[in-house]
Order: structure tokens, then sequence, then C-alpha cells
């Protein structure tokens, strides 16, 4: 019999293929299940830490912001819990005095428990120190054993006030490293003024942003 040898080719050329689908194994997609793993890992860990959180709140208090690292260098995650009380703007509107917004700083001990480890009431400003712009606070950022607080306000005249404070590992505790103010007009933002202010080595406990 004789055979087509185009016909051949094609036949073998097949005959390879289809060998070849069913020698293949389907892998899993590890990198779908990797960050899926790794999402779920991030949000207990985030629901452990508003737990532990919870305990240290003050009653008629809220969270106003809070972050998480190793504050103290060792190892262990730590929390920075600032709070609000829960009729803020309203006590703003009928008090002559500013509104405290307390600020704690918990200590991890690695097991998922948490200690009180310093606390200020003057650290971050009240609502109504913004001026026209509003509620001052802009947020937290930690580096390291450093942790800022950055408030932001005025009107025409707008001003930004940029507080660290650093983990001195000999006496345990955090001191002012650097406070200053930067501040320039609406009209020309690229003209800005810095300020820094002369109180370096204050314990965080004893600060006072309204000094």
């Amino acid at each position: 019999m004789r055979i087509n040898f185009t016909s051949f080719i094609i036949y073998f050329s097949l005959v390879l293929f289809l060998n070849s689908c069913n020698s293949e194994t389907p892998t899993e997609n590890t990198e779908h299940v990797l960050v899926s793993d790794s999402i779920e890992t991030e949000e207990e860990e985030v629901i452990s830490e508003i737990k532990s959180m919870e305990s240290f709140i003050y009653d008629g208090f809220q969270v106003l912001d809070s972050t998480s690292a190793d504050l103290n260098g060792d190892s262990f995650t730590d929390i920075i819990l600032i709070m609000k009380q829960d009729d803020e703007e309203e006590l703003s509107e009928n008090s002559e005095e500013e509104v405290k917004r307390p600020l704690l700083i918990l200590t991890g001990d690695g097991n998922g428990a948490f200690t009180e480890a310093a606390s200020n009431n003057k650290a971050v400003y009240c609502f109504s120190c913004g001026g026209m712009m509003g509620d001052p606070y802009s947020g937290i950022e930690v580096e390291g054993n450093f942790f800022t607080l950055t408030h932001y306000g005025g009107s025409a005249q707008r001003w930004a006030r940029i507080i660290t404070f650093e983990y001195n590992k000999e006496y345990k505790g955090w001191y002012l490293h650097k406070d200053g103010t930067e501040s320039f007009h609406a009209d020309s933002p690229e003209k800005v003024t810095n300020t820094q202010k002369r109180s370096m080595g204050v314990p965080f406990k004893d600060f006072d942003i309204y000094e």
C-alpha cells in the first residue's frame, strides 16, 4: 500500500502533539495561593491589633488614628494609638479650651499582649486648632525607632508642624528628636519658611504641643 508522504508527516506530527499534551501535568497557580495566604495573614494581624487596642480605649473615646511597627527595637510589634472623644466636634465648638486627643504607645511582647509604655494628652493638636483649614491632624509616620506626627492648618497663611520622637535604648523611653514648622502664603507656596524649636530631648510624656 502506498502511503502519501505529506499525509504521513501530518499524522505523525499530530500524534506527537497529542502525546505531548497528555504527558503535561497541570500545575497549581501557586502565585494566587501565596497572594491569598498573604492577604489572610494581613487581615488576621489587623483584626488582632484592633482587639488588642480595645482594652486601652478610654470610655467615651474612639480611635482617631493608629499604626503598628517595632518602635523600640526589640523585634516585637508595637502600636501607636491616638484617640478622640465621641462628640469631639461639638465639644470643640462649645469649649474655650482645647479638647485633648490622648496618644498612647503600646509595646508588644510578641505573644499578642500589649502594655501601655507611655501616654500624652498634648502631643496631638485639637480638632479646632487648624483654623480655616479644619482639623489639622495629618497622620503618623514610623521609620526605625522614630515616629513623626504631622499637622497642617491656617488660612491664607498656611503652616505645617512636624514633630519627631526617637526611642532611646539607654533610657528606655521616647524623647523629642525634632520639632519644626513650615509656613507659606497660599499665593506663594514655593516660598517656604522653616523654623526649628530648641527643645530637643524632652521626654515624650512631658511634651506639650501648645507651648
